[in-house]
């Protein structure tokens, strides 16, 4: 008898513990302190996935493309790489535009 009085006693904090931290969680979520995703921008997404994709020397890291298969599937790789390659070619297209305002600040200043 003392078993069963225990065991409902044990159940009763269980099942008291269990509805009270359900409870305490809807509250924080539903209040100004609930935790907030943020999305990552299209760009900070392929800067990522470069990083993964891609060795420093810019060849294919083919173990990260597996990785990337993996997560995302054959389709989810198609679009990750396509997002890479978009990237990228901004990333260059900005290098040669500010190389090219230097190199046109410097003629500027000749003469």
């Amino acid at each position: 008898m003392a078993n069963d009085v225990a065991d409902r006693v044990a159940q009763e904090i269980a099942d008291w513990l269990d509805l009270r931290s359900t409870q305490v969680a809807g509250a924080i979520l539903e209040s100004v302190y609930r935790p907030r995703v943020v999305e990552p921008t299209r760009a900070k997404a392929a800067e990522y996935y470069a990083r993964v994709l891609l060795n420093p020397d810019g060849s294919l890291n083919e173990a990260g493309k597996q990785q990337i298969i993996q997560q995302t599937g054959a389709q989810g790789y198609e679009a990750v790489a396509k997002t890479v390659a978009a990237w990228l070619t901004d990333q260059r297209d900005e290098a040669f535009a500010a190389a090219r305002a230097e190199a046109m600040a410097g003629l500027e200043g000749v003469g």
